[in-house]
């Protein structure tokens, strides 16, 4: 799993502290000793950052096509379930 996730959180990490636009480039923490745990040496808003990540790409990943798709294949959903999810699937993509 961490050969899939870490490349990923990387250049989202990357991507945001390189950012020329100062309110994206505020969204990544702080590299400041400061920031880090008294009690345990972690740095929370790192770890909040990185989470904030991995939630939304589950969140965009539940909403996908595909993964709908393979609930309806595999009988993990409902048809009325599954016609709704896709409507609002085609409303959100327009």
């Amino acid at each position: 799993m961490n050969q899939i996730m870490l490349p990923i959180i990387k250049k989202i990490y990357r991507l945001t502290i390189e950012n020329k636009d100062n309110e994206i480039k505020s969204i990544a923490p702080s590299t400041e000793e400061d920031y880090c745990c008294s009690q345990c040496g972690l740095n929370h808003e790192a770890r909040d950052f990185i989470r904030a990540v991995l939630l939304y790409m589950i969140d965009q990943f539940e909403q996908s096509k595909d993964f709908i798709e393979f609930l309806k294949e595999k009988e993990l959903l409902t048809n009325e379930a599954y016609e709704n999810v896709k409507l609002k699937i085609q409303k959100n993509s327009i």
